[in-house]
């Protein structure tokens, strides 16, 4: 999931003092310069690691430390978030304008008897990223727990960061990197049988590069794979598939924590 900021986002105008530059030379230096840099997640000794008080973000210093943490970690978590219904949008106004998508402005998750979907049930829900039947996803996500009882068990939240496990795989079986780089995987959504319904279709690599060899976003969702062409699955794919699988599952930057009522996890999409 790397600093999950490479997706463009949509910034509150206030919440940044304006860069007069002369020239697109001085504009490109001023731009990397005051850019957040990224840095790979690693497990805190205690709390999230990445986290702020919601009051905090009244103010433009807060909203633009929570942006900072965003950027630089992948996520924050937002403490003392409002509980009530839509209360999530109180905590992204706070950076940006939020978007509908195929579930609306807002998504509320809860355990139903005859789930639509595997997020509405008590079902363990392996590490994945949402969206990636998408070309262009939404580039922040918000997730506020507004009730979360002690006599529950399990529920926990886990983050992962992709881009690390990426790296990882490109660092010690690079032939495996290539091949998760080149070939081309169906993600998709499609269903019918819903109130709105919805098929939404996109083919790309698991791993995908910029124009200059560095990763600018990660696809893994085996939920939401569907029928790839039979070129794309060679052994060599189904091998580094397994291998990547496998480091997701065992990556050092694993976090693996409940939310507890309030707290809000605002976390970059595709990291």
């Amino acid at each position: 999931m790397r600093k999950f900021v490479r997706k463009s986002l949509t910034f509150n105008q206030t919440n940044f003092d304006e860069i007069i530059v002369k020239t697109k030379k001085s504009d490109e230096r001023a731009r990397r310069s005051a850019a957040a840099k990224m840095c790979y997640l690693r497990k805190p000794k205690q709390g999230w690691g990445s986290e702020i008080d919601f009051s905090q973000t009244n103010n433009q210093k807060g909203q633009y430390d929570m942006t900072q943490k965003i950027a630089k970690n992948g996520f924050c978590v937002a403490k003392n978030c409002p509980t009530k219904k839509n209360g999530v949008l109180d905590v992204c106004h706070k950076i940006s304008e939020p978007i509908p998508f195929l579930y609306g402005l807002v998504q509320n998750i809860v355990n139903e008897p005859n789930p639509t979907n595997i997020a509405f049930s008590d079902a363990f829900l392996a590490p994945h990223m949402d969206m990636v039947y998408m070309e262009s996803p939404p580039g922040l996500q918000y997730l506020l727990c507004r009730r979360n009882d002690d006599c529950v068990e399990g529920g926990e939240s886990i983050l992962i960061d992709a881009f690390e496990v990426a790296e990882h795989l490109r660092a010690n079986h690079p032939r495996d990197f290539e091949t998760l780089c080149s070939v081309p995987v169906r993600f998709q959504k499609i269903h019918w049988e819903r109130e709105n319904p919805v098929y939404f279709e996109w083919e790309q690599p698991h791993i995908v590069l910029d124009n200059k060899g560095q990763i600018s976003r990660v696809n893994w969702a085996p939920a939401f794979e569907g029928k790839s062409r039979r070129s794309s699955m060679t052994n060599e794919y189904i091998q580094a598939y397994r291998r990547f699988m496998k480091q997701v599952d065992e990556s050092d930057t694993k976090i693996v924590k409940r939310l507890n009522e309030g707290e809000c996890i605002g976390k970059i999409l595709q990291k």
